[in-house]
């Protein structure tokens, strides 16, 4: 049954499991909400100033990882935040 779903909707079995397990509570939600969007930003201001950093206008017409990450440390110690780590996980995810 599952598998014939699975190809049914073109997916893998284990979402077919998944979504049997949690059958109840995406019964109840709305069908217009989207849910289920992953985890929400550690920290959200930093992450608001970065953006903000790498859309102002200047003269930089390109950016390379390493200078976000840069300003990201920089960032970082202006709001004297300990546990941030810029790692290439982290820069993958906020791009």
């Amino acid at each position: 049954m599952k598998t014939a779903t699975g190809r049914q909707f073109s997916c893998c079995e284990k979402n077919v499991h998944d979504w049997k397990l949690e059958e109840k509570d995406l019964i109840k939600m709305s069908p217009r909400k989207q849910v289920h969007r992953g985890r929400t930003a550690r920290w959200p201001n930093l992450e608001e100033n970065l953006s903000i950093w790498v859309s102002s206008p200047c003269d930089r017409t390109a950016f390379s990882t390493i200078s976000i990450k840069l300003e990201a440390c920089i960032i970082v110690a202006e709001m004297k935040i300990i546990d941030f780590h810029s790692s290439a996980n982290w820069l993958v995810k906020f791009m």
